[in-house]
């Protein structure tokens, strides 16, 4: 059962229970299934039966006993409304709204019949239509608000709709600031929706509450790691260790930390650590080889390459550890025999690609070279360095015409590199387009004036240009 059901549920069903009066109901529900007779319950008593049902997840028994109570208790909106949310749970939606439509009408002022079709619409994919239904709720609630406001925004939550979740988050934070789980929830959403320095800011101030949640300190420590602050990473990670040292999260994270940081032989001892708990993770075996191949050791490092692919031999990784030791070790034939087979594992990961060009183009197999580079620009068009690769290599194996297309390619998915400019401003130098050329040269003399030097050593001649001679000039001023 999806999560916001869940709330809901406990929203429709707010009377307390205790475990004798349950214990007695399930009784005589388990007698009614063993003797395949039928009981009376009254409405309450199915309404805390089908509860149960559904919290263990038990949807077809659900279905058969709310169309019992049904028969017992035909004129019951309660037993309607959770007929509805059943058949919601079956993924039978139309059918759900077609009953909803009929409780509108009988018991028009219920808040959870639109708070239920609000949940309904978003599953439907409309969120705009669901909101009027999640306002309407609102407007009919008085106490529950409250309530009402969490269970709507982990609706968009589990949905995929963030920004809408924090909009509602935000409402029920305003009015009910004493309740700390909106800050923590706030947090988590703001972080799905990518902006990380609110999601910061509401993990402090969670934390500011709750000093002692590990978890807390650990997404804090992770959201640190997404902007490159690492100091500040570390220190959240080793509060989230000190309050449960054996919290193996954070030990990961924290070895992952200090690769970062290229302090190796520090992450070394803790990933290691972390194999006490969970011997047989092969990403961190594989990442303590890596580790190892950082600091020099391509022995150690190979060997925990083939331990990572003896423990899972789908990791594309480590098979591409493997190849990458070989490679360093004069081994070609063998290092490019691994490399294929991560490409193999994962054939939609670029830095495989590239990296494979890159040996092609150093064993003068420029064609081979030429045809992975194009590979890998088509996966990661955002990657520089594997343009300015495949344009290079088009310059060198005579293909003009291409590398200028490849360099106007590159030049539109990274707009702001001034070594594509430069390039960019040779090729047209070379085909007497003094106007273009002057201009890519003149943007990449404003992203980065000092690059003109790698644009000389590109194209020497330049400088016999009295116009390229004074824009070069005036950047260097």
């Amino acid at each position: 059962m999806l999560y916001e059901n869940v709330i809901f549920m406990q929203l429709l069903d707010n009377q307390y229970i205790d475990n004798k009066t349950l214990e007695y109901i399930l009784k005589r529900y388990n007698d009614m299934r063993t003797k395949s007779g039928i009981c009376y319950f009254d409405i309450d008593e199915f309404t805390y039966l089908l509860n149960y049902l559904l919290e263990q997840n038990e949807i077809n028994q659900a279905s058969y006993i709310v169309n019992l109570a049904l028969k017992q208790h035909p004129d019951s909106p309660e037993l309607q409304l959770k007929k509805a949310q059943i058949l919601d749970e079956q993924g039978k939606h139309f059918e759900a709204l077609d009953l909803i439509k009929w409780l509108e009408i009988i018991d028009a002022s219920n808040p959870y019949i639109y708070l239920l079709k609000g949940i309904i619409k978003i599953k439907l994919g409309k969120p705009n239509n669901a909101e009027k239904n999640f306002r309407y709720a609102l407007s009919l609630t008085g106490d529950e608000s409250i309530d009402f406001l969490h269970s709507i925004a982990i609706t968009y939550e589990q949905n995929g709709y963030y920004k809408k979740a924090i909009e509602f988050l935000l409402e029920a934070y305003n009015s009910y600031p004493s309740n700390d789980i909106f800050l923590y929830d706030l947090a988590y959403c703001y972080e799905k929706a990518n902006d990380y320095q609110n999601s910061i800011f509401y993990y402090q101030k969670y934390l500011d509450e709750n000093p002692f949640s590990e978890k807390a300190w650990n997404n804090l420590g992770l959201l640190y790691n997404e902007l490159n602050e690492y100091s500040k990473a570390l220190e959240a990670f080793d509060f989230a260790l000190a309050i449960d040292e054996n919290f193996i999260s954070a030990l990961y994270n924290k070895a992952n930390t200090l690769a970062n940081l290229e302090q190796f032989t520090q992450a070394i001892e803790l990933y290691k650590e972390f194999l006490i708990f969970e011997p047989d993770h092969a990403h961190t075996i594989y990442y303590i080889g890596e580790c190892y191949e950082n600091i020099g050791d391509y022995d150690t490092a190979l060997k925990y390459y083939k331990q990572s692919i003896e423990n899972n031999n789908k990791l594309a990784d480590g098979w591409m550890g493997i190849g990458a030791i070989h490679i360093r070790q004069g081994k070609i034939t063998e290092g490019i025999e691994y490399i294929k087979k991560a490409i193999q594992l994962d054939k939609s990961n670029p830095e495989y690609w590239f990296i494979l060009g890159k040996i092609y183009s150093k064993l003068y197999d420029y064609e081979n070279a030429y045809n992975y580079f194009q590979i890998a620009a088509k996966l990661e068009p955002y990657d520089e360095e594997i343009w300015i690769n495949l344009s290079d290599l088009a310059f060198k194996i005579k293909k003009d015409i291409e590398a200028f297309k490849i360099l106007k390619q590159a030049d539109y998915f990274n707009p702001n590199i001034a070594c594509i400019k430069y390039r960019l401003a040779v090729c047209y130098l070379k085909r007497n387009c003094q106007k273009h050329a002057l201009k890519y040269l003149k943007a990449g003399l404003v992203l980065n004036k000092n690059g003109y030097k790698d644009f000389l050593k590109l194209y020497p001649d330049a400088m016999n240009n009295d116009y390229v001679r004074k824009l070069i000039s005036k950047y260097k001023s």
